[in-house]
């Protein structure tokens, strides 16, 4: 087929296909640039923020755990106001995950049902240790905040892992 064509065709044919080519190339290249663009955005403002929020909530968790064993142990009641500002932020940091569309709302629903279940419960719990009663519902109670930090501790680790990985 091309020799058939003149040479003057053959030059004109050179350039375009040229053209055309580096047309398709620069599409292509214009696609996935905006791919990456979009995924850089879904990384800076999802799962990263994603990330750092559930790393804060184990920590801000394990802290909220330690005061109140402080409380206890020096029978510092006053102890127990500085953790009530700890679950308020802790709650803060929930909220803003359930904005974060790259959490699942049964993992946040997971953790906010779990806090809300172990905090007054632990902080009750406390409340009767420093004043004393150290009773058998009081030992059960200690046992069931166990259960719950734990639960609340892997559902919070989990987090942090899969956003990791899917970052």
């Amino acid at each position: 087929m091309l020799k058939r064509l003149k040479i003057r065709t053959k030059i004109i044919i050179m350039p375009v296909m040229a053209a055309f080519a580096f047309a398709i190339i620069l599409l292509i290249n214009t696609f996935l640039g905006n791919s990456n663009n979009a995924m850089l955005v879904e990384l800076d403002t999802g799962y990263y923020p994603a990330l750092e929020t559930s790393r804060e909530m184990v920590d801000l968790l394990s802290v909220i755990q330690r005061e109140m064993q402080y409380a206890v142990s020096a029978q510092d009641a006053d102890a127990l106001n500085e953790t009530d500002q700890k679950r308020d932020r802790f709650m803060e940091l929930v909220e803003l995950s359930a904005q974060n569309s790259v959490f699942r709302k049964s993992q946040v629903d997971s953790v906010r049902i779990g806090f809300n279940e172990y905090y007054p419960l632990a902080r009750e719990t406390v409340v009767q240790m420093l004043d004393g009663n150290f009773s058998e519902e009081v030992v059960q109670n200690l046992d069931v905040m166990r259960s719950k930090y734990n639960e609340i501790q892997l559902a919070l680790n989990a987090s942090v892992e899969e956003k990791r990985n899917e970052m």
